[in-house]
């Protein structure tokens, strides 16, 4: 059975020593050895390649002359380039060696495994946007990921969330119940002013039901007080 080399072994054997005259990549232009057929008929395959640097490669009896005239034009372009641009071309070398090699990786893995290193790398690039942003922006972008979650849940769900921020935190949890349900009330008030005025006093009717005298009087004239103060202000 014919094996043919793999994109990871073609790279082994790029970053090996020329099997002929033992010089070790990279190179002075930044190139690596070239994987070298010993048979051509036989094609890239387990046993018949070698590493060969870019010179021992273009001196091989079948290498093909456009291949010396290539190299030795891309040697004289290099010469010409600025190190900003010589950067830029490795870094795009990089990334599509990279792509290639993390797409031939991916092949190898379990669907779990994908999945893991799919969540590892959101996390960490969401780290890596959240250090950029600005604390208005941090806090704006959590409100919408928590909106947008609740949206997706069931009243089951929500509930569960709800006793469970109340467990860890009970204070905090009856502080933002509070304000929430201010302005939960205000925006009610706002849209349906009669029935919040009436749902206000069937609430004041059944909460004065479950109080003692003295308890409805000290209500009353708190109530009372609040209310002067009020007109004194106006």
């Amino acid at each position: 059975m014919i094996v043919r080399l793999t994109g990871p072994e073609k790279d082994a054997i790029r970053s090996s020593p020329c099997g002929s005259c033992g010089a070790v990549p990279p190179f002075d232009d930044g190139s690596r050895c070239h994987p070298h057929r010993i048979d051509p008929e036989k094609g890239y395959v387990a046993g018949n390649v070698v590493p060969r640097c870019p010179a021992c490669h273009s001196e091989e009896p079948d290498h093909h002359p456009w291949i010396k005239a290539a190299r030795k034009g891309g040697l004289n372009r290099v010469a010409k380039l600025t190190p900003a641009e010589l950067s830029e071309i490795g870094r795009r070398g990089g990334l599509i060696g990279g792509r290639r090699g993390a797409l031939a990786m991916n092949a190898k893995l379990t669907p779990a495994e994908r999945s893991a290193n799919a969540r590892k790398a959101g996390r960490e690039g969401a780290r890596a946007l959240n250090a950029k942003l600005a604390p208005a922006e941090h806090v704006a972008n959590s409100r919408k990921g928590g909106f947008a979650r609740a949206a997706k849940l069931t009243p089951a769900g929500l509930s569960a969330i709800g006793r469970r921020a109340h467990e860890l935190h009970p204070d905090l949890a009856r502080e933002n119940g509070r304000k929430g349900g201010i302005k939960g009330g205000r925006r009610v008030h706002e849209l349906y002013p009669d029935l919040a005025r009436e749902n206000g006093r069937r609430g004041a009717l059944t909460t004065n039901a479950m109080l003692t005298t003295s308890q409805r009087s000290a209500a009353a004239r708190k109530g009372w007080a609040a209310h002067r103060a009020r007109q004194a202000a106006r």
